[in-house]
């Protein structure tokens, strides 16, 4: 039985520095899984999230609060 090891990559940077073309290039390049809020959020409530769902999250310094 072989051993195999995960790694995981957190990326983190300023808008436009081009972590998500960089993302999508370690995605096909090391045939790995790549994992965006942005993405998931979308693919979930597609481009318009129900508002009383995250309430106080567009605030900054305000903790997202979600509602059940």
């Amino acid at each position: 039985m072989q051993e195999s090891t995960a790694t995981a990559l957190l990326i983190h940077g300023y808008l436009g520095a081009g972590k998500t073309t960089l993302a999508r290039r370690l995605e096909v390049e090391q045939a790995a899984s790549r994992f965006t809020h942005d993405e998931w959020m979308r693919s979930l409530y597609d481009d318009d999230p129900p508002e009383t769902r995250f309430l106080g999250c567009s605030s900054r310094g305000t903790p997202c609060a979600s509602v059940s």
